[in-house]
């Protein structure tokens, strides 16, 4: 497992950070999006969404719990905010997502995170200020591993400006 901690000083470098992901994403990649209402969860997804040239607005799916987009390839956006139990991610086909042919993000993951086997990368997003974001990116296997080691090379500048 590698860690890679960036610094969100406005929703703008959140939205960056998600269109980097979105550029070097491949169909089968999984992101697991945690933490608090209103961090940024689908502001990140948003970015991902605009690298992987999506056109359109993306937002939550908390009522539809997953929505697909069409860019590149598929994006399945998921929301298990309304989940009570993890075994309803089961029920609403989840997994059936995680093996398709598109990229996976699944905001609230940590409401079920018990049903996600690796590999995946798990991003725990924390509020550290007004607007300022702290973002935890956590790989969970080797795909995700050089994943990371490209989002560092790209976000080297912002993370020597702010330090963890």
């Amino acid at each position: 497992m590698q860690e890679l901690i960036l610094n969100s000083p406005y929703p703008i470098h959140t939205l960056r950070l998600g269109e980097a992901i979105g550029r070097i994403a491949k169909p089968g990649d999984v992101f697991l999006l945690c933490g608090e209402l209103g961090v940024g969860k689908t502001k990140l997804t948003q970015g991902i969404a605009r690298g992987l040239d999506i056109d359109g607005y993306v937002r939550s799916p908390t009522f539809a719990l997953i929505s697909t987009h069409y860019g590149r390839f598929p994006l399945y956006h998921c929301d298990l905010y309304r989940l009570e139990f993890a075994e309803e991610a089961i029920d609403i086909g989840l997994e059936e997502y995680l093996v398709a042919d598109g990229i996976s993000v699944i905001e609230w993951a940590d409401k079920a995170i018990e049903i996600f086997q690796e590999p995946y990368l798990l991003i725990n997003i924390s509020q550290t200020g007004k607007r300022k974001r702290t973002i935890n990116l956590e790989s969970r296997g080797p795909r995700y591993d050089d994943l990371l080691e490209i989002l560092e090379t790209e976000f080297e500048q912002t993370k020597e400006n702010h330090p963890k």
